[in-house]
């Protein structure tokens, strides 16, 4: 029902988090336990919480409203029709009301578009609808004048009526079979940190809802960690590297002309000047490999200090992902048994760098870990096609 992979966002296993629901809730038997979980909404909802790592602010990935903003002003819809945005999952909300935030920023009204946040957790719905939250929500800087629309009151940060009015919440469990959404077709999708945590039967129902709700000419916006691109062959990514945007295939380089004036893809230039490093694996690793913050995060795993260097690590990704740090939690959430994360992000770690074997290695041993010996295989190959053997080398 959840989707969930071998793993638990939350750390641990699933099996093992079930079987500490279960006994925290006085159940006699995990069998009992389940059952009443499938068939009492408020008990899903307890169970689902546990689950779930609610993490989201405010402009969160600021990159991705700036595309937001371009697509909405160079990619006008039929008159007569609305611009339609879809959050899924909307969490507690901040993600949806920044999106609407930049569109009434834009000039739009609230008549011009739709926006739409869904999510699984109740909870997380009656949150959104509040529109309440601490001021350390607002962690990212917001675009110019878009303060205006969360005046802070009582040292409590709140979403003004006219922000409110334009955003719809709804739940829907996105790990379903046609999950349903009402205002589909849209125009853009943010779907970030979902994918990676599903497993791989829930991603291919997730992609296939998502690729059905998508207008023809919309984009999808993915979190740091995932590359829907790399993870199904159909998508194919589009925008400025790092804003993790990407199309349905064969939709990219219309999309693109349209919005910067000429099909281009990665390391796009703004005023003439480089906006991120180019996006190949040298050049990225010239500029990325070694910041401060990865570096502590190195230090702190091998001495045993993991949930410390994983808070170091998932930052370091969150201001740019690189096969390094990437390949660095997948280690840690191997370490800590979360075979499904670990192998979430050694393959991203890999497709960032593929002239290095080491994640492919990894992932062998994570599969192997999770008796999924045709996979394990897989990457074994993969691994020995990417290094070069003298004689007398072994594997």
């Amino acid at each position: 029902m959840t989707g969930i992979g071998d793993a638990v966002p939350g750390g641990g296993s699933f099996e093992e988090y079930l079987k500490a629901f279960a006994k925290g809730n006085s159940y006699a038997s995990v069998r009992k336990c389940a059952a009443e979980i499938l068939s009492d909404e408020t008990l899903f909802d307890a169970f689902l919480r546990g689950t779930i790592v609610p993490q989201t602010w405010f402009f969160r990935q600021p990159a991705q409203y700036d595309f937001l903003r371009e697509y909405f002003l160079k990619m006008p819809v039929p008159a007569g029709e609305k611009f339609r945005v879809l959050c899924a999952p909307c969490s507690t909300g901040q993600e949806a009301y920044s999106a609407a935030a930049v569109l009434l920023d834009c000039g739009a009204s609230g008549e011009d578009f739709v926006v739409d946040g869904a999510d699984i957790c109740r909870d997380f719905i009656r949150a959104a609808r509040r529109g309440e939250y601490s001021k350390d929500s607002m962690r990212s800087l917001p675009p110019k004048d878009i303060a205006r629309f969360f005046p802070v009151s009582g040292g409590c940060l709140r979403v003004c009526g006219e922000l409110k009015a334009c955003v719809s919440f709804f739940k829907a469990n996105l790990a379903e079979k046609n999950a349903p959404l009402p205002n589909a077709p849209y125009n853009l999708i943010f779907c970030r940190n979902l994918a990676i945590y599903f497993s791989d039967s829930a991603r291919r129902r997730l992609f296939d809802t998502l690729l059905g709700a998508l207008a023809e000419d919309g984009a999808i916006l993915s979190g740091y960690a995932e590359d829907f691109p790399f993870m199904d062959g159909r998508f194919e990514s589009v925008g400025e590297y790092g804003c993790f945007a990407c199309a349905r295939r064969g939709e990219g380089a219309l999309i693109n002309e349209r919005l910067y004036g000429k099909p281009r893809s990665g390391g796009m230039e703004k005023n003439g000047k480089a906006a991120l490093p180019p996006q190949t694996p040298a050049a990225r690793k010239r500029a990325w490999k070694n910041t401060p913050r990865l570096k502590r995060a190195r230090a702190l795993a091998d001495s045993g200090k993991l949930d410390e260097a994983m808070r170091l690590c998932m930052a370091d990704i969150e201001f740019m992902p690189t096969a390094e740090n990437l390949f660095l939690a997948g280690d840690i959430n191997l370490a800590f048994s979360n075979f499904g994360r670990a192998a979430e992000y050694f393959k991203r770690s890999a497709a960032l760098d593929e002239g290095e074997g080491s994640a492919y290695f990894k992932l062998h041993l994570t599969y192997a870990r999770l008796g999924r010996k045709n996979e394990a295989d897989l990457y074994l190959e993969k691994y020995r096609g990417n290094i070069h053997f003298q004689d007398g080398d072994a594997l």
